[in-house]
């Protein structure tokens, strides 16, 4: 609401004490108040990507390259995607053909961002995955 736009309605709800024009004009303060005050939120960001024809793990924006043959980085790559893509749910790692001893041999960036639980799968916990 611009400065002034609401005059007349002030005006007139004051001199007729209108209770209508009265409850139009509580009503336009409570929506431009809560419009005024509400901080701005940001997104939540990824704090890791993946460039998988790099073969590169970025964490916050530092890259890390994986380690293997071109077959177990394209492996590796599609698991950290697939994980990233769970959203902090539990992923298989035989279902992307990785072996844990290929995790093991990355980078130890890389290696603790992944929590592993034999049985239930690896996953990237939400605190690690997303910057709020």
């Amino acid at each position: 609401m611009q400065v002034g736009a609401g005059d007349d309605l002030i005006r007139n709800a004051i001199k007729e004490c209108d209770p209508e024009a009265l409850r139009e004009l509580v009503e336009r303060v409570v929506a431009f108040v809560a419009t005024a005050t509400q901080p701005e939120v940001e997104p939540a960001a990824c704090r890791v990507s993946v460039d998988a024809n790099a073969g590169v793990v970025a964490i916050d924006g530092a890259p890390y390259g994986l380690i293997g043959s071109a077959a177990v980085k394209d492996r590796l790559a599609d698991f950290i995607v697939a994980m990233i893509d769970a959203d902090g749910e539990p992923v298989v790692m035989t279902d992307y053909g990785v072996r844990t001893r290929e995790v093991e041999r990355q980078a130890p960036e890389i290696i603790n961002l992944i929590d592993s639980q034999p049985g239930a799968g690896s996953r990237i916990p939400r605190n690690r995955l997303w910057r709020v």
